[in-house]
């Protein structure tokens, strides 16, 4: 009987420790932070190698991806949805890079969380060489000028929100579609205004389903210049014949 409540003493105390020990972890991570590229050989931009591309017949290309990096900093749910003309030898090699890749996970209220994250991949030709830049948002003008600016991501963990799921819109009948949403997210990662700014087919529903379901959800915060910010941005989800396909556990 003694044996069995020190036993039972002993495991409460170890759970009381492992609890205490999980608090002041979550205390020493910041309140928000972006699934962010790491460095070194596992990073995604190290691992694709641009001089096989170009040797392969890629030129210059850009591309736009989605994927999930989850709490524990791996990639999933890959998806090569956009690019320019003769861009899918880039497309194909960033998703499967990204499988390989380890990333930064994402911080929200303290906790490690899963993440839906946007991505843009360039290759560019210059003085003869290739050059390729991978940027963590898709919005023009900060592509274009090469900012520092990390679009606010989708969290996925769930208890953080109301958000469920997305659904295929009742008048898709079936058909494969692009919804997009202009969003603007304040500082704590809650939507505070979304409307469609891009559907494909048209017609058929998918942008609204974006726009109106993606108000339940929170965003762990933008970046620019490695600092917080509120701000607008573009939000793209694809649909195929199954539903959306973005993962949502």
């Amino acid at each position: 009987m003694f044996k069995s409540l020190r036993l039972q003493f002993l495991l409460a105390l170890s759970l009381c420790a492992l609890s205490a020990g999980r608090q002041a972890l979550a205390a020493d991570l910041p309140e928000y932070r972006p699934a962010l590229l790491t460095h070194g050989q596992h990073s995604l931009v190290n691992l694709i190698d641009a001089d096989s591309l170009v040797k392969r017949g890629q030129g210059s290309a850009t591309v736009m991806f989605n994927f999930v990096v989850s709490s524990l900093g791996f990639a999933g749910g890959i998806n090569f949805y956009r690019g320019t003309p003769h861009s899918d030898m880039l497309g194909q090699e960033v998703v499967r890079r990204c499988n390989q890749a380890q990333f930064s996970p994402a911080i929200f209220r303290h906790q490690p969380v899963d993440v839906f994250v946007c991505g843009t991949a360039t290759l560019i030709m210059k003085d003869g060489k290739p050059h390729l830049r991978i940027y963590l948002n898709q919005e023009e003008s900060d592509l274009v000028n090469g900012n520092d600016f990390i679009s606010p991501q989708f969290v996925i963990t769930p208890g953080f929100s109301k958000f469920r799921t997305f659904y295929e819109p009742p008048n898709s009948s079936g058909h494969s579609g692009i919804g997009s949403a202009a969003i603007n997210v304040d500082a704590t990662g809650h939507v505070t205004s979304s409307k469609v700014a891009y559907e494909y087919p048209a017609g058929m529903g998918f942008g609204q389903e974006v726009a109106g379901r993606v108000t339940e959800a929170v965003f762990v915060p933008g970046f620019r210049n490695g600092k917080l910010t509120p701000g607008r941005f573009t939000w793209t989800l694809t649909f195929d014949r199954t539903g959306p396909s973005m993962p949502t556990g």
